[in-house]
């Protein structure tokens, strides 16, 4: 599995095991020629900030040339099927959409066929929060993956726009004004939702009557929700529609 990070992304694979468990436990790979692929070994079950530690120690970077919101800590496990239900919804809304609606369905499409996603873990990654928030310092066994990453101020707009791209963070810009020059958002729409770097889902107001400032974080995924054709495919449980289906997998994507 290949993930584009800049020059000081990490990729931690890690699989925590029981102690009776001898075979390896922990491998570390990167996409940079300068930062070599690392093999760590767990005998006993490893807490979140052990494996962020020797990861840090191994590449000699301190927490503060690591950007702990937009990095992320997933499961590696089989039963992770999201991904697949997800791709097949889209790709039906792109056969049975109206002409119109099927090339952002295509083009959204598009985009996640060329993501990974794993199913995120929701434990905060900063060593100076875990090291004095036991319940948020977890003992970890079975297999994951951990990115580590710096700031990068960009924020990608997916769905109903006229081009799903990444643009230039900027403070205190809103969702709306991150979107009003798009010819694909209608002024009928109230919401669009916005993933945090870190996971969380968000609904942002952006028309003429209900807008307000909500902060969008480096890192963050605008989602403008695409008209769907109806369907009762039973993929959709337990999502309501597939924008929201989308929205969840968004959740997962490893940056």
């Amino acid at each position: 599995m290949i993930c584009r990070l800049s020059p000081i992304g990490v990729i931690l694979i890690l699989l925590a095991t029981f102690q009776c468990q001898a075979e390896p436990v922990a491998s570390i790979s990167t996409t940079h020629s300068h930062l070599p692929n690392i093999t760590l070994h767990y005998d006993q079950a490893p807490r979140v900030n052990s494996i962020i530690k020797g990861a840090l120690e191994h590449y000699n970077l301190s927490t503060l040339e690591v950007d702990w919101f937009q990095s992320a800590l997933f499961q590696i496990s089989s039963d992770f099927v999201l991904e697949e239900s997800v791709l097949q919804l889209v790709s039906q809304q792109w056969q049975l959409s109206e002409t119109r609606e099927k090339q952002y369905w295509r083009s959204l499409l598009t985009h996640v066929e060329a993501w990974t996603f794993l199913e995120r873990v929701s434990y905060p990654l900063d060593p100076d929060f875990t090291r004095v928030t036991p319940l948020m310092n977890p003992r970890l066994r079975g297999e994951f993956h951990l990115s580590l990453l710096p700031t990068r101020e960009r924020v990608w707009l997916l769905g109903y726009v006229s081009k799903q791209q990444e643009v230039d963070w900027k403070p205190r810009l809103s969702a709306r004004e991150y979107l009003e020059r798009d010819s694909a958002v209608k002024g009928s729409l109230s919401y669009v939702w916005v993933i945090q770097p870190n996971g969380v889902v968000e609904r942002h107001p952006i028309a003429y009557w209900n807008h307000q400032y909500k902060a969008i974080a480096p890192g963050a995924i605008i989602y403008v929700p695409i008209p769907e054709a109806k369907t009762a495919d039973e993929r959709l449980l337990p999502f309501d529609d597939v924008n929201s289906a989308v929205i969840a997998l968004l959740q997962n994507r490893v940056p």
